[in-house]
């Protein structure tokens, strides 16, 4: 198992049981107790966890900036970014919605598609697909992560990798040229990455701020996009790199 796995299966086996010991970790993981401390440095590097007497303890400080307030910032140019994504749902299409402040607007904008299944981690988008009787809404398993409004951990990883999906439409922190798509929260990164996997079509819904930032946690490099919806020009050097792979950027204030 690579380093990074065995950090976010540490850090989800950490905060499901809020307290372990050492010992616990070691025979969990099947590593030395040397690694482990390692290993527990790093995430208390982090603010994941907390060392205590003979083993560790979650650390439950929220370190992504809460949905509620992603919401209210920027609300017209998600709002815009929502309606150029949406033009890449046609009827019958199968899609994945990651959690996101702004991929929950595409919702709006297939009331007056015939039929298409969502599948989707976030609670808010299945809010607002209630009312519509034409999207067939599957909900990932998983604990609820309240900061985001998602569900995470491996329940909801085993249950997508049961289904096949033409268009995933994904949220990043950051996107970086050299480092890629990156996020802030560890817990979210193998969930993201089987998202696209069983994607056929990968969309990245990022506002202006986020380019040319690195966040945390990477979870995947930009040439596994197929098309990026932002709300401003991006710098030159992603036109560039987008010509050269053979990737579409759309802005939706244009």
């Amino acid at each position: 198992m690579v380093k990074l796995q065995r950090l976010q299966q540490i850090e989800e086996y950490v905060r499901r049981r809020n307290s372990v010991s050492l010992d616990d970790l070691c025979r969990h993981f099947d590593v030395s107790k040397n690694t482990i401390r390692r290993d527990m440095n790093e995430l208390e590097a982090r603010n994941i966890i907390k060392k205590v007497y003979g083993g560790v303890i979650f650390n439950h400080k929220e370190t992504a900036i809460p949905l509620q307030q992603r919401q209210i910032s920027m609300k017209d140019e998600k709002l815009a970014m929502a309606a150029r994504a949406a033009e890449f749902v046609n009827d019958g299409d199968i899609i994945i919605l990651d959690a996101g402040s702004t991929t929950v607007h595409i919702i709006e904008h297939l009331r007056q598609t015939q039929q298409v299944t969502i599948i989707t981690n976030s609670v808010p988008v299945v809010n607002a697909a209630l009312p519509y009787d034409n999207l067939h809404v599957i909900i990932t398993g998983g604990d609820l992560l309240r900061s985001t409004n998602s569900l995470v951990g491996q329940e909801g990883v085993e249950m997508l990798r049961k289904f096949n999906a033409h268009t995933v439409f994904l949220a990043a922190t950051s996107l970086s040229l050299e480092k890629g798509l990156t996020n802030s929260l560890t817990v979210e990164t193998e969930i993201k990455k089987t998202m696209m996997q069983v994607s056929e079509q990968v969309i990245l819904l990022v506002d202006h701020t986020k380019f040319e930032t690195v966040s945390l946690v990477k979870f995947a490099d930009l040439n596994q996009v197929d098309a990026i919806v932002t709300d401003k020009m991006p710098p030159e050097s992603y036109f560039h790199y987008c010509h050269k792979h053979g990737k579409d950027i759309i802005v939706s204030g244009t």
